[in-house]
């Protein structure tokens, strides 16, 4: 695989999950959005519905505007304009929160305007042994007279509680993100690795190619030298220095190949091969080792047919490995 082909997959994978990762985190964000809306619109409801309770039971107006006061993320005033019962407060609270399922902790507290703090009321708890710290001096809203605040100290777990599965869609987002970059770092080292693979190789080659050229001139030169060809001994040795040297520059040859197998499948070289005339070459090439090991040689070609159709330079690996 070429370097830009390569470069510019890794380049478009990239893009890809980052338009993904992006895409993804803008819709967590807008349902952490939506799941916060939706928490505060369910507690102004509940709360209306308190007041309304307890404007029936006491009998009072409640006002037209301003009814409902936000005073922070988690925290609430309600204007009733009337002194206020704890127990009944908690009960209508208790009803209204979970009549729209919003069962999570909250803590209460009236204001007494004789004293001109807020008294505190209770910590409701839902979740046995998750109790959040509870928050004894909850603000006064000086703005109203007679009022109660409520505070959901668990108000962010209550929203995350109830978006786990994109936060898990998420987190399995994220992982696979990492995987590519994992993955892709690798195919870089693995790319880096095979550069200096290949150019080991051509530069091995190169510089066998001299030395192998010179042997073989040597060797044919040895050949046809009179001395040479009156001395047997001598003459076999030659003829071995002959075809060690074109067997080892057939091997750099077939190195070069095998070096280009990642751009395509190697092919073999077929043509009719002697195999009687073959295992007697690579017989002749390894007798003197063997006469020096003490190794006896014996063959039995009786083949009717002994012409293959195969590489001639593999099927000689084979014979000589065998």
């Amino acid at each position: 695989m070429r370097n830009q082909t390569l470069w510019r997959i890794i380049a478009s994978g990239l893009l890809t999950v980052a338009a993904i990762a992006a895409v993804q985190t803008y819709w967590l964000v807008n349902s952490f959005s939506r799941a916060e809306r939706t928490f505060d619109e369910k507690v102004h409801i509940a709360l209306r519905h308190v007041a309304e309770e307890i404007s029936q039971l006491t009998q009072v107006q409640l006002p037209s505007q301003k009814l409902i006061t936000k005073i922070s993320q988690d925290y609430y005033v309600v204007n009733i304009q009337d002194a206020i019962n704890a127990q009944e407060l908690e009960f209508f609270l208790r009803q209204e929160l979970e009549n729209l399922s919003l069962q999570t902790d909250f803590e209460y507290g009236i204001y007494d305007c004789a004293s001109d703090e807020m008294v505190y009321g209770n910590y409701i708890q839902y979740k046995p042994g998750q109790r959040v710290e509870p928050n004894t001096s909850l603000e006064r809203y000086d703005d109203y007279v007679y009022y109660f605040g409520v505070r959901f100290p668990d108000r962010k777990g209550y929203v995350l509680n109830s978006h786990w599965i994109p936060i898990a869609f998420t987190a399995l987002l994220f992982a696979a993100v990492l995987f590519f970059l994992y993955a892709v770092k690798e195919i870089l080292k693995q790319r880096k690795l095979s550069d200096l693979q290949k150019d080991f190789i051509n530069n091995m080659t190169h510089e066998f190619k001299t030395p192998l050229s010179s042997i073989k001139i040597s060797a044919d030169v040895l050949l046809q030298h009179p001395s040479i060809q009156q001395d047997p001994k001598l003459k076999t040795y030659a003829g071995i220095i002959q075809s060690q040297g074109e067997h080892l520059s057939n091997q750099v040859e077939r190195v070069l190949q095998i070096a280009d197998v990642r751009r395509g499948s190697i092919t073999l070289e077929k043509q009719p091969v002697d195999m009687h005339v073959l295992i007697n070459e690579v017989i002749a090439d390894q007798i003197e080792s063997a006469t020096k090991s003490d190794t006896v040689i014996e063959t039995d070609l009786q083949a009717g047919s002994s012409v293959v159709l195969c590489d001639r330079h593999h099927m000689t690996n084979i014979l000589h490995n065998l």
